[in-house]
């Protein structure tokens, strides 16, 4: 009988450690950020930054990235006033490899059935001004010397599907 040569050996064994290794990480995710705890902390920190209710039906982390299912973003200040944002199936994959050199490029980022509504006031602002305005702003923190490069966020590809745009002007009800 013919010996298997040790390089088909090495390989094999990489091979399952890679599985293993995995496998780990899938664990570990799930362990360190079940659902329900994930869904909570995602869902108050969007609030806090968005000053909007944001309605989630699912959330989901693994080794391909994070996955929303029926999200929606409220008008301001609540859903009484309308729905400004309306995602299906929401899913962002990073790059292993620059999160491993401490930079966040997202490999790819999808939206399906994605319906966004734009009403321009009767004062002339957007709908979409107020985002970010109504969470307190921080102090902004002294620069250090060796603070390096502002982060940068690079996206190397988006992609929507079933995508809807809606389009009101308040002006021209008065």
């Amino acid at each position: 009988m013919k010996a298997t040569p040790f390089w088909i050996k090495a390989a094999a064994a990489a091979a399952v450690t890679s599985v293993l290794a995995v496998g780990a990480g899938v664990v570990a995710l799930k362990v360190l950020f079940p659902e329900p705890v994930l869904r909570e902390r995602v869902l108050s920190a969007a609030r806090k930054q968005l000053g909007r209710e944001v309605r989630l039906e699912r959330i989901g982390l693994g080794l391909t990235g994070l996955s929303l299912r029926g999200l929606e973003i409220s008008e301001k200040p609540d859903f009484k006033t309308g729905t400004f944002l309306r995602v299906e199936a929401f899913h962002v994959r990073p790059s292993w490899r620059a999160l491993l050199r401490k930079k966040l490029v997202v490999a790819s980022v999808s939206a399906e059935g994605l319906k966004v509504t734009v009403v321009k006031g009767a004062d002339g602002r957007f709908n979409y001004e107020t985002l970010m305005s109504s969470a307190p702003t921080a102090a902004p923190a002294p620069a250090k010397a060796d603070a390096g490069p502002a982060p940068e966020l690079n996206v190397r590809r988006a992609r929507i599907s079933r995508g809807h745009i809606e389009y009101r002007d308040e002006r021209e009800k008065a």
